[in-house]
């Protein structure tokens, strides 16, 4: 019995060889004709999560402004990662906005006057109540 995780892995080898729209076809054939057509749902939601576990290792950087090819260069190093994807947001101040593997990583002068102003907030609503 196949299992809608290998199902997907399967899918995805077959996409990444030479002809793979007709490999995929014929694959799903065989499917329908061993009657695990029923299983399709959930090798769809399999291929949905390899998809965004393949998204995760992404890097994606927002800055205010493009980033240098020596930036980009500087920051794949520090991620260790290949794979950079750069967006270009004028809300972001001085500094970058990482996200990379479900985690995200602040490194604009924006957030960090707004964790200031929290940890401020915290310490002046201390001294009243002492």
């Amino acid at each position: 019995m196949m299992s809608s995780k290998k199902i997907a892995n399967i899918l995805v080898k077959l996409s990444k060889l030479p002809h793979s729209e007709s490999r995929i076809q014929r694959f799903i054939k065989e499917l329908h004709k061993r009657n695990l057509s029923w299983v399709f749902p959930q090798v769809k939601d399999e291929l949905e999560r390899i998809s965004r576990r393949d998204e995760e290792d992404v890097l994606i950087v927002e800055t205010s402004e493009v980033l240098t090819e020596n930036q980009k260069e500087r920051i794949k190093r520090l991620f260790s990662t290949d794979c950079i994807r750069e967006k270009v947001r004028k809300d972001v101040v001085l500094g970058a906005e990482y996200y990379y593997k479900g985690k995200v990583y602040h490194g604009s002068v924006q957030w960090k006057l707004k964790q200031l102003k929290k940890r401020l907030s915290t310490l002046s609503q201390k001294v009243y109540e002492d």
